[in-house]
């Protein structure tokens, strides 16, 4: 199913703290999921936001700015859009604007 949902820093935050196992293994993932995110998957999130290089773990870079469980964004990021078309998942990155 073709779907699109824009995803602010304070949701980022919010999925980046299912990123362990713990919840994961007993099943709040994904109710959790169903709950805010229905039709989605966190796999679609977090997994494929750190293919794509827009969230890094474990690192020191002064222009990154900690979501949870050593999963970090860029300070410029306010929102990232996740498109799902035919199966496929895009990401449009949605930075500040004007001086710093």
């Amino acid at each position: 199913m073709d779907a699109s949902i824009t995803l602010d820093i304070a949701a980022l935050k919010e999925i980046a703290h299912y990123a362990h196992w713990i919840p994961a293994n007993r099943g709040l993932t994904d109710k959790w999921m169903g709950e805010h995110y229905p039709d989605w998957h966190w796999n679609e999130f977090i997994p494929k936001m750190k293919m794509a290089g827009i969230l890094v773990s474990h690192t020191d870079d002064p222009e990154c700015v900690l979501l949870a469980q050593q999963i970090y964004i860029k300070k410029d990021v306010v929102a990232v859009t996740v498109n799902r078309r035919d199966g496929e998942i895009s990401f449009t990155i949605n930075k500040k604007t004007g001086d710093k």
